[in-house]
């Protein structure tokens, strides 16, 4: 409970610190061109979304504003949409062989597979149709 008030006070204490709200940052992110690119770029520095290197909860976030009936945020740059990549997800895709580890990396991946050491981010090639029946 004393994490989830800090993290509170720091989210709050961002936007005072920077001069911000929440809405100019929506504002601020449609009336560009690349509205989500700049809205991710943004949401990166804010208490709450700043620790993740995958930025799962800056794109759910952005998810949630962009498809809402109001349409919160209007993202204009769709390319810039990535998939939300959960470590769990990405371990069962290794294990199911969804993917495949690049050569390169399988002697670091061997190197740190031991359950006290932090797992290492890999890059993996998708193998096109393998849950194709």
């Amino acid at each position: 409970m004393q994490e989830r008030h800090q993290l509170t006070n720091s989210y709050g204490q961002w936007f005072l610190k920077n001069g911000n709200e929440p809405i100019k940052i929506v504002k601020q992110a449609n009336s560009l061109g690349r509205s989500l690119d700049f809205f991710l770029w943004l949401t990166r520095e804010v208490p709450g979304y700043n620790r993740d290197r995958f930025k799962k909860k800056n794109l759910l976030l952005a998810m949630v504003l962009s498809n809402r009936p109001e349409k919160f945020l209007e993202v204009k740059d769709p390319q810039c949409w990535s998939p939300i990549v959960d470590y769990h997800l990405m371990r069962l895709a290794l294990r199911l062989g969804l993917v495949d580890l690049n050569k390169k990396e399988q002697p670091v991946n061997e190197k740190s597979s031991g359950l006290t050491q932090k797992p290492n981010i890999v890059f993996v090639t998708p193998r096109i149709g393998q849950l194709d029946g």
